[in-house]
């Protein structure tokens, strides 16, 4: 999974990255490097922006391990 800035220019590895809040900037810090990688309005919007990244890296990995053990299922009634 990428971690997407807001405007578009620069995205990241969610497994080399972590995501912070800085007020209303949400900032990713990469290889030690620190990023601001969106703005908002509030705090409370930055954070509700850090949760949906969590979220979606949450759903994804569920889907990865899901479909992992369909694809292993699969090899095995073709085995058969």
């Amino acid at each position: 999974m990428r971690i997407v800035s807001q405007c578009g220019q620069a995205d990241f590895p969610y497994e080399r990255t972590y995501i912070l809040s800085d007020r209303e900037n949400v900032k990713a810090v990469c290889d030690g490097k620190s990023y601001v990688i969106g703005r908002y309005s509030t705090h409370e919007k930055a954070i509700k922006a850090m949760e949906m990244c969590r979220k979606q890296y949450m759903d994804g990995e569920y889907n990865r391990n899901s479909l992992s053990g369909v694809a292993e299922s699969i090899g095995r009634l073709s085995e058969t």
